[in-house]
């Protein structure tokens, strides 16, 4: 084969080898990586994400250990009591003081209250209180309610005259009881299906 031949052959198949490096391998490693690029950005972004989270836990056990050193403690505003004896005669002596008769209706059973939705082992018994009381009685009730020691917020009012006691007044009010239960550790891992 001449040398000219030969100088062709090479230069074709160099500028072969080169279209086949730039048009074919060069794209493939530049597209993995900037898949890599985007997969390190959303690592990145994952790992920011649970630093964040682990100071934000850290920070609220220094905030309850805080708490737990205070005269009343978080744990003491929900009861782990099920038979809530001593929150139903916290109600009935509200009543009491505020000169209103009081009817109690609990909906349901603290075994089978219904849980929270979160992680806090916290279930509702829902619950709801007529009075037959006058107007300023009735809000002097309402008042104590809402400081009571333990956590039970009131989520409906309803208020009408009492036809049997003239200036008296009938108010429904409706609210839930917390119970706390302590979930063991396999309880409050989510099951996977």
């Amino acid at each position: 084969m001449p040398i000219k031949q030969k100088i062709y052959f090479n230069v074709i198949l160099s500028v072969l080898l080169l279209g086949a490096i730039f048009g074919y391998v060069l794209p493939k490693m530049s597209n993995s990586l900037i898949a890599l690029q985007n997969s390190h950005q959303s690592q990145i972004i994952k790992l920011k994400q649970l630093n964040e989270q682990a100071r934000s836990l850290t920070k609220m056990n220094e905030d309850l250990s805080v708490l737990n050193q205070m005269p009343v403690k978080p744990s003491d505003f929900f009861t782990s009591d099920a038979t809530l004896v001593n929150e139903i005669k916290t109600i009935e002596d509200v009543a009491a003081k505020t000169n209103s008769t009081m009817t109690l209706s609990i909906s349901g059973t603290a075994d089978k209250a219904v849980a929270v939705n979160s992680a806090s082992g916290l279930s509702q018994v829902s619950y709801s209180v007529s009075l037959k009381s006058t107007f300023p009685d009735t809000v002097r009730f309402i008042k104590y309610m809402e400081h009571r020691y333990f956590i039970s917020p009131i989520t409906g009012i309803n208020i009408s005259g009492d036809p049997d006691n003239k200036g008296g007044i009938t108010a429904t009010i409706l609210s839930n009881f917390y119970i706390y239960k302590p979930q063991t550790q396999n309880e409050s891992i989510p099951k996977k299906n």
